[in-house]
C-alpha cells in the first residue's frame, strides 16, 4: 500500500468529475465537487445525491468528512458531492473540480451524527441509523463522520483522492532525499501538543503523549529495522528539541510547520508514530506501513472516554502502546 500511495499519478483529466462510479466496468466512485447553486440542471435529475455539511476544523477533520461521505455514498448508492466553497482541501490535493452541477441544499435531508470517533453511531429525533439513507431522497450528512470503518471498503480510491498536489510532493521527496540515504528507514513522529495541553480539553479527556511513549515507540521500531531516520512533525517543535533529541537515535526535524507539506513527508514514511488528532491518523494511514498510536487516548473516565470507541477509530492492525 506504500509503494502503490507513493508511486500513484495524478487524476487523468477524463476524471475530473469521476473517481469511482457504481455499477460500471471500472468499479469507481462519482464525486463532483462545486459551488452551491439553487436548482437542479438536466444532468442531475432522477439522481440521489449525498453531501456533507461543510467542512469541520482543519485539513485532518476535512479529510475524514470527504472519506467517509464517499465511503457512505458506495455503501448506500448515492452520488456523493461537496460544495467546492466548503472545504479548503484543494489548497493541499489535486482532487477533481467542477462546476456544472446545480442542487437545492435547502430540500436535502439533514442526517446529524451524535459523536465523534463513533462508527455509524447517528441520532436525531426521526432518524436512528444509517439505514434511513436507503430511502429515495437526498441526504446531508452533519458530523465529523471519523470512522475509518466508513470507507476501509472502498480505501484505493480513497488513497487516490487524496493526491497531492505536484509542487507538495516534489518538495516532500527532496527533503528525504536531502535527509537519509537511499536505504534508511524512514519513521514519521506525529507529536500533537499546542490546544490539546490547555485546561478545557484536558478536562475533556483530550490528553497528548509525553517523551515516554515516544521513547517506547522508537525503542520499538529499532528492534525491528536498522538505519532508521525519525522525521518529527508537530506543533510545539521547540517541545521535541529537547525532549526527543536524547533519546539515542537519528532524528530529522521538519522545518515547514504547513499542513500540505508536512503530511506529504509522512505519506513518504515507511512507518510512523503517531500522538493523537487526525492530522496525525492520516499521516499513518497515508504513509501505509506499521502504525503506533498513543493507547492512552482518551483519558479513561472523562466525558469523551464515554462514548469515544477506539476499535472505530484505530484499524485493528496499528499498534497501541501508553
Amino acid at each position: 500500500m506504500a509503494d502503490a500511495h507513493k508511486e500513484r499519478s495524478v487524476l487523468h483529466q477524463n476524471k475530473v468529475t469521476t473517481m469511482k462510479e457504481k455499477n460500471s466496468s471500472s468499479g469507481s466512485i462519482h464525486v463532483a465537487f462545486f459551488s452551491r447553486n439553487k436548482g437542479m440542471d438536466e444532468h442531475s435529475k432522477g439522481e440521489t445525491w449525498l453531501t456533507v455539511y461543510p467542512g469541520r476544523g482543519r485539513l485532518g477533520n476535512q479529510m475524514f468528512q470527504i472519506a467517509s461521505l464517499i465511503g457512505i455514498a458506495d455503501k448506500f448508492g448515492y452520488r456523493p458531492f461537496i460544495s467546492s466553497t466548503s472545504f479548503d482541501i484543494d489548497s493541499v490535493f489535486d482532487v477533481p473540480q467542477s462546476s456544472n452541477l446545480n442542487v437545492d441544499l435547502t430540500k436535502f435531508i439533514k442526517y446529524q451524527e451524535t459523536d465523534a470517533g463513533v462508527f455509524a453511531e447517528c441520532d436525531i429525533t426521526r432518524y436512528t441509523d444509517m439505514s434511513v439513507l436507503k430511502l429515495n431522497s437526498n441526504w446531508t450528512l452533519d458530523g465529523y463522520l471519523q470512522s475509518f470503518k466508513h470507507f476501509v471498503h472502498v480505501q484505493n480510491d480513497i488513497n487516490d483522492l487524496f493526491t497531492f498536489k505536484s509542487n507538495i510532493l516534489d518538495e516532500a521527496r527532496q527533503f528525504i532525499h536531502n535527509s537519509t540515504t537511499q536505504y534508511t528507514v524512514k519513521i514519521g513522529i506525529h507529536v500533537r501538543r499546542g490546544d490539546f495541553l490547555s485546561e478545557y480539553h484536558r478536562n475533556l479527556g483530550r490528553v497528548t503523549p509525553e517523551a515516554d511513549y515516544y521513547q517506547k515507540a522508537m525503542d520499538l521500531y529499532s528492534t525491528k529495522y536498522r538505519n532508521i531516520t525519525f522525521f518529527v512533525f508537530s506543533n510545539d517543535i521547540a517541545w521535541c528539541k529537547g525532549h526527543l533529541l536524547d533519546l539515542g537515535h537519528e532524528v530529522i526535524f521538519s522545518t515547514y510547520n504547513h499542513p500540505g507539506y508536512d503530511l506529504a513527508i509522512m505519506s513518504l514514511c515507511d512507518h510512523m508514530i503517531i500522538s493523537v488528532g487526525t492530522f496525525g491518523w492520516w499521516g499513518g494511514w497515508l504513509a501505509g506501513g506499521s502504525v503506533v498510536y498513543f493507547n492512552g487516548y482518551p483519558k479513561p473516565g472523562s466525558e469523551i472516554s464515554k462514548y469515544f470507541i477506539k476499535e472505530d477509530f484505530y484499524p485493528s492492525h496499528w499498534i497501541g502502546i501508553t
